[in-house]
């Protein structure tokens, strides 16, 4: 029985809970493929009928998205923004400051931050349905 998870894709800086429940997830699902079914020794014949089959076809699916993700996401370098593109402007007789772009020096950096938007969201949305994906599938989860 584990009584540690280690999550071997997070570092230890702090994560919001549903990152965790995402990376916690696909973790247990990893080491359960690795342990148990990639293995050629697996006690489970996953060729044992159409639906043990097509069961197996969405593990493998699972599988190799999870492992695969992080060569792409580092790829398009998600979040990437130069340390002097947001300013603290102290607003005047204010006992607080202001945020502005500086757009003079990174002219271009505003529209690259809307694309980086929109790709994240899209990354976070096939997370979630793979996600769910993957909890439609938990019951198969045992040898």
């Amino acid at each position: 029985m584990m009584d540690t998870l280690k999550i071997n894709d997070l570092d230890d800086d702090y994560k919001e809970v549903e990152t965790l429940l995402l990376y916690a997830s696909f973790q247990i699902f990893c080491d359960f493929m690795e342990i148990e079914v990639l293995p050629p020794d697996s006690v489970v014949d996953w060729e044992d009928d159409v639906h043990t089959r097509g069961v197996y076809l969405e593990m493998t699916y699972l599988y190799k998205w999870w492992t695969g993700r992080q060569a792409y996401e580092d790829a398009v370098n998600l979040g990437y923004m130069p340390d002097d593109y947001m300013l603290m402007i102290d607003v005047e007789n204010k006992p607080y400051k202001t945020l502005e772009w500086n757009d003079d020096k990174y002219p271009f950096m505003r529209e690259a931050m809307h694309a980086s938007h929109v790709e994240s969201e899209r990354i976070l949305n096939h997370e979630t349905t793979n996600l769910e994906r993957l909890m439609k599938i938990r019951r198969y989860l045992w040898t």
